[in-house]
């Protein structure tokens, strides 16, 4: 790259006399073809450069400029910021260098001035230049977006004398409308440098960035380029966002033909983590003003007050959450070595920006307002507070103080505020995990991961010292069932597999004793064999070849614990086997055998799941621990519907399905609230208006402090700037007293 730029500078150290200033229309087709042909996707001329555009200090050689692009792989700024993002952009500038010389030495050859601009260090702010040539328009990251590589983009000029270059219209102007409602990349922003809304320069051009913590955090993490990496246009597309974009605008959902055939990319636009909108579509209610709570600021809460701004005009909805913070699980149930499903907490948050919706956090159920102060105050309440309870284990033993809930490992090292005083015991060498589902494998895989695998993610620094520390090398990860019956995913397990240092080891004999079910569903079938495929290659006697410094993981099947050993703390665990029975045609159960065996150990974790927990006033479920409903329509205890209260989430069907299962349950509550509407009584039904004091007035009388929606804007943007300084994405504040102690300095 260096020697392309050093070689640009040749053609400013001599000036190159011209012999013409007209140019055939042909050569510019001959120009175009040629970039095209050696790397370039966008194309465009701009006569007579806006000065403002020209750096203090600079000179242009010509005012007239030929502008191209030149796009960088997807699959390698999906890396950023890392070592092969970083040599991904330098190959982008390389061939910049390559690109603007060739045109140059033709331009030259032909009798015209050419000078190519420099890739770095240039005399003028290419983006806007190039938005002024027509090829894109400048997102609110600063960076240019093009249809033919979205964000994904290096652009650079050849100055010119050429007075008669082509004028073309630019189409592409709406992308500044997109980027209002969308600002995943300033969201994500590692240093939290990009503006929430840019700033006019006094040159008329737009100011998106603060220079220097970019700058810093550019310099020091291999050239940054995340804003790149989320943005909407770099992922899904720049026709398919246009088409969603469109879509929103003519309040139309899209042509059900589109996504057909387009099936796979609609779906990765709609609910993938660098979503640039789940687009509002017709809205079906548009009665006086309601206003809802939704209780709860998880997945469930955000995609419930997401379908009540597109279905209901009128809906006013304030988020209480008993956390200060939001998003739930995706904040405090993900592992932080999963950035990308943490991505949806940007979606949460665009959904938390509509002028309609409040935020409420610190702001506990049952604590600080009652249900009657709910019902006091809103037409509609939402509860979609989730599953916070652990299920246990109900064996003998469990007391102990080295018997703990994954979970809870998981809310510590993700930074959860109850768990702040939690230290859990990692002092032994073996460890017992009961589970077999994705949060087991979680748990094992931060366990057992290098301080490298972490240290840059958003986890505790706390949590992370004390990993690093811990003395656990062996972990038995134990189920009842069979290999083919088990719930984690293959790309789980995987990512299990992958860390180095770590062996995960399958007995042969328990894939013998397998007896898979009948499945009718052919997607899951094909889970279920992708999983076992993995477990043959970790059954053979090369996997079992273990070295001395491997950590290890047992994948333990048909076996369930039946006591915990030991005195004051655990010692050893005593498993029961199991066998399958067929309990249906082509269904099988296990069933316990009476065949005990003792495995020494010296920590027991539960993953076997959570559970919802009463609210007063609420009939409670004790068998499924959900509270009581009909498809999301609360029940009094005698069965009868509680007009205007609906639960949506995990508190309505149990701790199953992703986070995206999150959303069609909303759908479906929100399709329930808009049919009950016409039966319901509208506290403010001949008022448009909303008295927004209400609970913000109940609170301070009860003397309850909130996190309110701009403070937790001021917050998360401090959280990326505190993680910036420490080389990780995130660190982010644990308490409500740290939260409120931030607020008061910066104001």
């Amino acid at each position: 790259m260096q020697q392309k730029m050093n070689r640009s500078k040749k053609y400013y150290k001599k000036t190159f006399k011209p012999t013409q200033d007209i140019a055939d229309p042909a050569l510019f087709d001959e120009i175009e073809a040629m970039a095209k042909e050696m790397g370039a996707v966008d194309f465009g001329y701009v006569s007579n450069i806006d000065p403002g555009l020209v750096f203090k200090g600079k000179e242009l050689p010509h005012p007239h400029a030929i502008v191209f692009s030149v796009e960088m792989e997807k699959e390698e700024m999906g890396k950023a910021p890392s070592f092969d993002t970083f040599l991904e952009v330098s190959r982008g500038y390389t061939n910049l260098g390559r690109i603007s010389q060739a045109i140059a030495d033709l331009l030259r050859s032909r009798g015209f001035a050419a000078y190519p601009g420099m890739n770095l260090g240039g005399s003028s702010d290419y983006p806007p230049i190039a938005e002024a040539a027509g090829l894109g328009a400048v997102g609110y990251h600063g960076l240019l977006i093009t249809p033919g590589g979205g964000a994904r983009l290096r652009i650079n000029t050849i100055y010119t004398n050429i007075a008669n270059l082509p004028e073309r219209e630019n189409p592409h102007l709406w992308i500044r409308d997109f980027c209002a409602s969308c600002r995943n990349c300033v969201r994500s922003c590692p240093p939290a440098a990009i503006h929430h809304d840019p700033q006019p320069k006094p040159n008329g051009a737009m100011e998106c960035i603060d220079v220097v913590p970019c700058r810093d955090y550019f310099s020091a993490n291999w050239g940054c380029a995340v804003c790149v990496k989320v943005c909407p246009f770099s992922t899904a597309g720049y026709d398919l966002v246009k088409q969603g974009f469109d879509a929103a605008q003519n309040a139309q959902p899209l042509p059900q033909q589109d996504i057909a055939a387009e099936q796979s990319d609609v779906a990765a636009l709609k609910n993938g983590p660098d979503s640039p909108a789940n687009l509002p579509t017709q809205p079906v209610a548009s009665a006086p003003a309601i206003q809802i709570a939704v209780i709860g600021a998880g997945a469930a809460g955000a995609y419930v007050t997401q379908s009540l701004l597109q279905k209901h005009t009128t809906a006013n909805i304030d988020i209480i959450e008993r956390l200060p913070f939001p998003h739930g699980l995706v904040r405090y149930g993900v592992a932080p070595d999963h950035p990308m499903v943490k991505t949806k907490s940007w979606a949460f948050d665009r959904i938390m920006d509509d002028e309609r919706v409040r935020f409420f956090g610190n702001v506990a159920l049952d604590r600080d307002i009652t249900r009657q102060d709910l019902k006091d105050h809103y037409d509609i309440i939402v509860y979609a507070n989730g599953a916070p309870g652990n299920r246990k284990l109900g064996i003998p033993g469990e007391d102990k103080a080295n018997v703990i809930a994954a979970a809870d490992l998981v809310a510590w090292y993700n930074s959860h505020p109850d768990y702040v005083d939690f230290t859990p015991p990692l002092d032994g060498r073996h460890a017992t995990l009961i589970g077999h589902g994705n949060v087991a494998l979680d748990v094992a895989r931060m366990m057992l991961a290098p301080e490298d695998h972490l240290k840059s993610t958003d986890i505790r620094s706390e949590a992370l010292k004390h990993l690093i520390q811990s003395s656990i090398t062996e972990i038995d990860m134990v189920s009842r069932r069979g290999p083919s019956q088990s719930s984690f995913t293959p790309r789980e397990l995987a990512d299990l597999i992958e860390l180095p240092g770590v062996r995960v080891l399958v007995d042969p004999k328990d894939l013998e004793r397998d007896q898979p079910d009948n499945i009718t569903d052919p997607l899951e079938a094909a889970r279920r064999q992708r999983q076992l495929d993995i477990f043959q290659d970790l059954a053979t006697a090369e996997n079992h070849a273990v070295s001395a410094s491997d950590k290890i993981v047992r994948l333990r099947f048909f076996e369930r614990p039946a006591k915990i050993d030991g005195g004051e703390k655990v010692t050893a665990i005593t498993m029961e086997a199991m066998q399958l029975k067929e309990t249906h045609p082509g269904q099988y159960s296990p069933v316990p055998t009476g065949e005990m065996r003792q495995q020494k150990t010296d920590l027991v974790m539960r993953a076997i799941g959570y559970h919802a927990v009463p609210v007063e006033g609420l009939t409670f479920d004790e068998k499924r621990q959900i509270l009581q409903n009909d498809d999301g329509r609360l029940l009094d205890k005698n069965g009868n519907p509680l007009p205007g209260e609906y639960i949506s989430g995990w508190a309505r069907r149990g701790p199953k399905g992703i986070v995206g299962t999150n959303k069609i349950d909303a759908e479906q509550i929100v399709e329930h609230i808009i049919d009950d509407l016409p039966t319901l009584p509208v506290r403010n039904g001949e008022d448009s208006g909303r008295n927004i004091t209400d609970l913000s007035a109940l609170l301070s009388s009860k003397g309850v402090s909130y996190i309110s929606k701009a403070d937790w804007t001021k917050l998360a943007k401090a959280e990326r700037h505190r993680g910036s300084m420490r080389h990780k994405y995130a660190e982010k504040f644990e308490t409500m007293e740290e939260a409120l102690t931030y607020l008061s300095k910066t104001g």
